[in-house]
């Protein structure tokens, strides 16, 4: 799903024509995909059901699509028999889709369902974070002067003399890959 929309994309670029339209819908999909990944998550809100393996020394559960609503139904089960886990067993931390029950898990296979991520631009309740979007904008802009001036805008400075010696701007890996902005840092998810 796009974590930004094409006419805010262009209206960041001051762009008024219709022809790089295809191309900055591409890169919107790209970058879009390329963030998920690198935050290990899904930022769109869906209802999700997981499956995991609960060892006994598991204190907490912490669920792949947040912030929870919590306000929808949250069912969690156990076990071969589906022991259902009453909302006063545990603890949610919807903001960090954390689950803690009141004392350890049992060993088991433990399914919750639930609803999960983010409205997304373009929705009627959206409430991404704004800085996470703006960081989207921002490297679909690096690639878009990057492609329309045939140069990479990151670039400071290139030298010759024994065949080459080149310095980025902060921003860029060694590898000359894009770096992630540190406004896309926080939203990682690193499982437990």
């Amino acid at each position: 799903m796009a974590l930004t929309l094409l006419a805010t994309v262009k209206a960041e670029l001051q762009l008024s024509g219709t022809s790089a339209d295809s191309w900055l819908a591409s890169q919107i999909t790209a970058v879009s995909e390329q963030v998920e990944s690198y935050c290990n998550r899904t930022f769109a809100r869906a209802a999700v059901t997981e499956t995991r393996q609960i060892e006994r020394t598991s204190s907490r559960l912490v669920l792949s699509r947040y912030p929870v609503d919590s306000s929808q139904s949250l069912s969690v089960v156990y076990g071969d028999d589906n022991t259902v886990v009453t909302s006063t067993d545990y603890r949610l931390w919807a903001a960090d889709g954390i689950l803690q029950p009141d004392s350890c898990w049992p060993s088991c296979i433990l399914t919750v369902s639930y609803t999960g991520g983010y409205y997304l631009p373009g929705d009627i309740d959206r409430d991404l974070p704004y800085d996470l979007e703006q960081a989207v904008i921002d490297l679909i802009v690096r690639r878009y002067y990057r492609w329309i001036n045939k140069r990479d805008p990151m670039l400071r400075s290139e030298a010759v003399p024994d065949v080459l010696s080149v310095s980025y701007v902060d921003g860029l890996r060694q590898d000359g890959m894009e770096a992630m902005p540190a406004a896309i840092q926080r939203y990682r998810h690193t499982p437990v």
